[in-house]
């Protein structure tokens, strides 16, 4: 994970040797490259250090770790820590997402070869994570490209703002029709409503529990479409109502999470003259053009649109999706080859078949969590003249080999530099299917208590 919960007392800070502690998630502390030089011969490398512990989650989802590992095993074969990460990216996740996985080459921590060794790894996080018993030991880890920075060697000489969006766009595929069927309450219809994502009925739950004010109207599906304006919009209801599945950065520093007033959103209220949200002095201040906010197509709405032409236009989501689709028969199925193989009671064949299911539904939950991040420069105002007379005045030309592209257009009008990239990757424990069987059927309840699709916000 990248850019969550930076610790004050360590941002930005390349007093280690170069690496500065930018985040942390429950499994995981990330370090990233902040020097001259370094991993690979150039900056961009972030590491990504596993905390102690990693797997006694396992045990308390399915009562016994012993049965929870040989189920892992018997699925995925021998091997854990970061080796089993980059055999799962390597061996199921890279055929589907290419390139765009990861940002690019993962492989195990080798503590020694990286600048400054394990003590300067050490040394750059907070006290808390560098106590003993806190990280893994012996230190286990990735090595990875760093997602949410320029690659080395392609931003201009001079100094610009560089604004980094991490989205999560969550399951661009529909509720399969075994899992509504088998977990929907009494009373419910038969078939699921149509045109209403996973994402939309987890939001009715949300607002029953009192975990949000108010529901979002962000639909997976929409962004999922191909369509460049459905796309757009539903990117303007996620940036509306992030709920920590939008997040922008500036020069490694985050924003405030309520990015756009209601007004820019489609079907709020009527535009009002109030100030500008941060995102949309960066947007203008990265995307050129004149600054208007009151004009037709403030900051917010400009970025909205140049994202979904990035993200629809690299293929990026299309190869998501495409991972998502793996998960073709639902958590149910999972459920009962999970139990199957544990209990032992399959012929060759049939144990071949029900590891294969665990597999694509592995793949297709990976997906569906996964972050994918867009790293946003604009090109530096002396080469204005240069980028002006050798290229097109709109277009938007996209290498897969690096993820990177260059686009410009009516909404970025001065031209702009981009990256994009799939993290958030890992491979998700078997052990929590039970778990994760139970709270889907709390969602469908709660939903359909809500009154279905009904009660639901527009798309």
């Amino acid at each position: 994970m990248i850019g969550r919960q930076v610790a004050p007392e360590a941002r930005g800070s390349g007093g280690s040797g170069g690496w500065a502690f930018v985040g942390e998630g429950a499994a995981n502390a990330v370090l990233a490259w902040r020097g001259p030089g370094g991993p690979g011969g150039g900056a961009g490398a972030v590491v990504r250090l596993r905390k102690a512990g990693g797997g006694a989650y396992l045990a308390v989802a399915a009562g016994s770790r012993r049965d929870a590992e040989a189920l892992e095993r018997e699925v995925w074969g021998p091997g854990g820590g970061s080796g089993a990460t980059v055999d799962f990216t390597e061996r199921y996740l890279r055929p589907v997402l290419g390139t765009f996985a990861w940002g690019g080459p993962i492989s195990p921590l080798r503590a020694d070869e990286l600048p400054g060794g394990a003590p300067a790894l050490l040394e750059a996080l907070p006290e808390r994570l560098s106590a003993p018993g806190a990280l893994a030991d012996p230190l286990d880890g990735l090595l990875l490209a760093d997602a949410a920075a320029v690659p080395p060697g392609r931003g201009p000489p001079e100094v610009v703002s560089v604004l980094c969006l991490e989205i999560k766009p969550k399951s661009g595929v529909p509720l399969a029709a075994a899992d509504w069927r088998g977990l929907r309450p009494a009373g419910a219809p038969q078939d699921a409503p149509a045109g209403v994502s996973f994402y939309a009925m987890q939001q009715a739950r949300r607002l029953a529990e009192g975990r949000v004010p108010r529901a979002s109207s962000y639909c997976p599906l929409e962004l999922f479409s191909g369509d460049l304006g459905r796309a757009s919009a539903a990117l303007l209801h996620l940036m509306q109502e992030p709920q920590n599945h939008f997040k922008a950065f500036r020069d490694g520093e985050a924003l405030p999470e309520l990015l756009v007033p209601e007004s820019l959103v489609p079907g709020g209220p009527p535009r009002r003259k109030i100030g500008g949200s941060p995102l949309r002095a960066l947007a203008e201040d990265v995307l050129g053009g004149p600054r208007e906010p009151w004009g037709p197509w403030p900051g917010e709405q400009r970025l909205a649109r140049v994202l979904a032409q990035i993200l629809v236009e690299s293929g990026v989501l299309e190869r998501v999706l495409r991972a998502q689709q793996r998960d073709a028969h639902g958590l149910l199925r999972a459920q009962a080859a999970a139990e199957c193989l544990s209990a032992g009671a399959l012929d060759v064949s049939s144990r071949e078949a029900a590891r294969e299911a665990l597999r694509d539904f592995s793949i297709g939950a990976t997906a569906k969590d996964c972050a994918i991040m867009v790293v946003v420069w604009a090109d530096a105002p002396s080469r204005d003249c240069e980028w002006r007379s050798t290229t097109r005045r709109h277009h938007n030309k996209f290498d897969y080999a690096t993820c990177c592209g260059r686009l410009q257009g009516p909404h970025a009008p001065g031209g702009i530099f981009y990256r994009v990239s799939v993290i958030d990757l890992d491979r998700k424990p078997l052990a929590k299917i039970p778990g994760k069987v139970e709270d889907r059927r709390r969602t469908l309840h709660a939903f359909h208590e809500a009154g279905g699709a009904g009660q639901l916000p527009p798309p």
